[in-house]
């Protein structure tokens, strides 16, 4: 018995091997403390998409990346280029609590900088190509 194909003219199990090279699969970790070692582990896809928004933001002041982890979640990578005066405002990356960030209180959080207006204009151009990308 043949299986049913999809519109495409795929087996669903093509379409899935498909997709697992298609999707930008992306992990980013943060170092634990003071000179440990970070990393961005990703499919060629997903590098290419942040390769994209660091030229964004290169060019523009801001990029979007999306990234997926290998349980499915989805979340977006802001890239932002910044001065050393604006980057000496952000807390320190460090994930472990013996290298957390002295000045809690004042030190500005990277996600607030998506309220920046070369992130807004970064976010909604990654929408629009998303858009693109889906009409058939």
């Amino acid at each position: 018995m043949e299986t049913e194909r999809d519109n495409d003219g795929r087996r669903p199990l093509e379409r899935v091997v498909s997709l697992r090279d298609e999707v930008t699969w992306m992990h980013l970790y943060a170092g634990d403390g003071w000179h440990d070692d970070a990393a961005i582990c990703g499919t060629r896809a997903a590098l290419e998409e942040l390769r994209d928004a660091i030229d964004d933001a290169l060019r523009d002041g801001a990029g979007v990346a999306e990234g997926f982890v290998k349980d499915g979640e989805g979340y977006f990578v802001f890239v932002h280029a910044l001065s050393y005066e604006e980057l000496s405002e952000l807390a320190v990356p460090y994930t472990n609590d013996i290298a957390r960030e002295p000045n809690e209180s004042t030190a500005t959080r990277p996600y607030k900088l998506e309220a920046r207006p070369q992130a807004q204009e970064a976010m909604k151009r990654k929408q629009a190509n998303n858009q693109v990308e889906r009409q058939p």
